[in-house]
């Protein structure tokens, strides 16, 4: 609901806006209208939305996202400070998952490119 209403607010059409973000018109209804309970472009269209992540997904937390200098996350570091070590613990493994993520899909680019023969790419 929070999608819709902040859409709305900046006066964005539904279709325009799911293309902006990456995602079909009928998921972004199904985010809008609760069918779908959470996407992970929850970040992106927050991000779009001038919100926070956390604020769009759970209605907690302030709105706007704070301007945490070298802070990658939307979740704000006090915000994170704030949680309870049981829920920091499922933030930090999600991140070092990703963070593995990542590193596998560049080191895959790393030997693609090694293989493909173009130097210039590794």
């Amino acid at each position: 609901m929070r999608i819709k209403e902040e859409r709305e607010r900046l006066g964005i059409k539904q279709t325009p806006f799911a293309k902006r973000i990456g995602i079909s018109q009928p998921a972004l209804s199904d985010l809008e209208n609760g069918i779908s309970k959470s996407s992970t472009y929850l970040p992106t269209i927050a991000k779009e939305l001038g919100v926070s992540a956390y604020w769009l997904e759970t209605g907690k937390g302030p709105k706007t996202p704070s301007s945490n200098a070298g802070w990658p996350f939307s979740i704000g570091h006090d915000e994170y400070m704030r949680i309870d070590e049981s829920a920091r613990k499922v933030f930090d493994a999600q991140i070092s998952l990703l963070e593995a993520s990542i590193k596998e899909a560049y080191e895959q680019s790393q030997m693609r490119a090694k293989e493909s023969g173009n130097p210039d790419a590794a």
